[in-house]
């Protein structure tokens, strides 16, 4: 194994750190839309305008530059905190696209580090090698884990509420079709009614 190959090799490893060390840390706003159905966005310039005074943070942490402009009292806040009064315009979280691109990169810088590692080398190196191919794999697990797994939060939690909403509907929807058929039934049995007293009474007119 080559100088190069194990300079690439710690390269990549501190990436991976920190990068991981950087999406841990990520917000996760959630708001609720004109329809009342919560919504979720990981850069509060993507909730929408309306609706960025009542987001709150469900998840990660400010960022050093926005604790410095926070006001106090949202500071010494341990619930959800105000993501408009909190961060401003401010907010600069990574969106869920340049999380995507950059962990395909880094499985891109991957891959010809694995190709290395899997050429023919000493013997006497070969667990070493061995070793250290298990603890980059390791390491780009955790951090593809870590990375998105607020993602799959995120888009559980979507799901979740559009599922939510859409048996709301349709029971909406069932509960005013069974009222519209009930209403349609007392209709028809007070027209059968009016029909019934209006034919007795022209029987009855017959017969005098």
């Amino acid at each position: 194994m080559t100088r190069r190959a194990i300079g690439l090799i710690s390269f990549s490893t501190v990436l991976c750190l920190f990068l991981l060390t950087v999406e841990s840390s990520a917000a996760i706003y959630r708001y609720v839309d004109k329809d009342g159905v919560p919504s979720y966005a990981d850069d509060l310039q993507s909730v929408p305008k309306e609706f960025r005074q009542k987001a709150v943070i469900v998840s990660g942490e400010l960022k050093e530059e926005e604790l410095r402009s926070a006001p106090p009292e949202i500071l010494d806040s341990k619930a959800e905190i105000p993501a408009y009064e909190a961060v401003g315009e401010h907010a600069a979280s990574a969106s869920f696209s340049r999380r995507l691109a950059r962990s395909i990169l880094i499985l891109l810088a991957m891959v010809p580090l694995f190709i290395i590692l899997k050429q023919k080398i000493e013997p006497q190196r070969e667990l070493a090698a061995s070793r250290i191919r298990t603890a980059l794999f390791g390491i780009l697990v955790l951090y593809l884990f870590i990375a998105h797994a607020k993602d799959v939060v995120v888009m559980a939690g979507l799901t979740g509420d559009k599922v939510e909403e859409a048996k709301r509907k349709s029971g909406e929807k069932g509960r005013k079709a069974a009222e519209a058929i009930k209403a349609l039934d007392a209709a028809m049995e007070m027209v059968t009614k009016e029909t019934g007293t209006t034919i007795e009474k022209v029987k009855n007119s017959g017969d005098d």
